[in-house]
């Protein structure tokens, strides 16, 4: 059985707030449940200028 995918997308702020939150390439109600889920997750700032420059806008590959 093939797995369940989506592309989740997020644009964070220095204090760790997501600002911007979707998805792509995927199951249709998988990428809506991965998205509800960053909705409700809750981020540490980044206190660090590099990584927030290599974190603010974000890609992740989900699987499940």
């Amino acid at each position: 059985m093939e797995k369940e995918k989506c592309r989740l997308h997020m644009e964070f702020s220095r204090d760790g707030t997501a600002l911007k939150i979707s998805t792509s390439n995927g199951d249709k109600a998988y990428c809506e449940a991965i998205k509800s889920a960053a909705h409700k997750a809750k981020f540490p700032a980044f206190n660090n200028p590099e990584v927030y420059r290599d974190f603010q806008k974000s890609g992740f590959d989900m699987r499940g």
